[in-house]
């Protein structure tokens, strides 16, 4: 299973459980004064995480929905290093993916983004 594919120009990224595209955006970290991130498309205070995935050698970890799925993967065939991607939504109504890679001592973080008005949205966990 591929979670997510990005385009070669790094400018598209599909979410294959969903079919959710989102558009690679210039990166931001917004935050209020009490540590409090904020949407990174509209500034928005109330955030929640939606999965989180770790692509790491051979496999594939995967955290929604209050379960964890581990798959085979393919990653290290075609690229180096590994992967973090966060899934986020927003209440206002934004959708986004920091995806932070490292490798050999370098760590870039990458800001993809969608709108998500009128779709339904799923948290990570509720307490």
């Amino acid at each position: 299973m591929i979670p997510f594919e990005v385009t070669a120009d790094k400018r598209i990224l599909r979410d294959s459980r969903d079919d959710a595209f989102f558009q690679l955006a210039e990166p931001r970290l917004i935050m209020q004064d009490d540590s409090t991130l904020c949407c990174p498309c509209c500034g928005h205070d109330s955030l929640h995480i939606t999965s989180v995935t770790v692509c790491q050698g051979h496999e594939t970890a995967i955290s929604l929905n209050d379960r964890t799925f581990i798959y085979p993967s393919q990653r290290h065939r075609h690229e180096r290093g590994s992967v973090v991607l966060t899934r986020y939504y927003c209440e206002a109504g934004c959708e986004f993916i920091y995806a932070e890679a490292f490798r050999k001592g370098v760590v870039t973080r990458d800001l993809y983004q969608r709108s998500t008005v009128g779709i339904t949205t799923h948290e990570l966990w509720r307490d």
